[in-house]
């Protein structure tokens, strides 16, 4: 699927007996190359207010988490270091976003950027942004998923490449 609404077709296809077996996979440069410009705080919103809405957030079982080597609407898979790249070049607050949905909505990272040597960076970059306070304010009720629940989560940050996990604990 190269849009959501695509994707919602695919998924609502599901039957209902495998509903709780199956769910979403958001790569952060795939959805970027698709053509949703996640590169922005607005881009972010419009995309998971539109994936809300199809979908449902709580469909979204794990984030892939890394920058585009090309640029927007491509539509071809490379993956760059954060900050790097197309996407997180110019600013990290439209990650900071995608990190605290993670983060609010208990849902794994995994980082898909392939240098080791790379990885203390990207992570320390994720923890942080996933603690960022300094979100929009958004009162629409279809938007509060962004940063609603509860302060207190007691939240594992999970961020990994096939062969290695770290966890990090709040």
């Amino acid at each position: 699927a190269y849009n959501i609404k695509d994707l919602a077709k695919i998924f609502k296809s599901v039957h209902k007996k495998f509903k709780n077996r199956v769910g979403i996979c958001i790569d952060t440069q795939h959805i970027f190359t698709s053509g949703y410009d996640i590169s922005s705080v607005d881009g972010v919103i419009n995309f998971f207010r539109e994936f809300n809405k199809l979908i449902g957030i709580k469909n979204i079982k794990l984030f892939h988490i890394n920058d585009s080597a090309v640029p927007f609407h491509s539509k071809v898979d490379r993956h760059e270091f954060i900050g790097d790249g197309y996407i997180f070049k110019n600013s990290f607050d439209s990650l900071a976003i995608i990190c605290n949905i993670a983060r609010l909505n208990n849902i794994p990272m995994i980082l898909e950027t392939h240098n080791y040597n790379h990885y203390k960076y990207e992570v320390s970059t994720l923890y942080n942004l996933s603690l960022k306070s300094s979100l929009p304010n958004i009162s629409t009720k279809s938007t509060k998923f962004l940063f609603g629940g509860s302060n207190q989560c007691n939240y594992d940050t999970y961020i990994s490449n096939s062969d290695k996990i770290l966890c990090i604990k709040r």
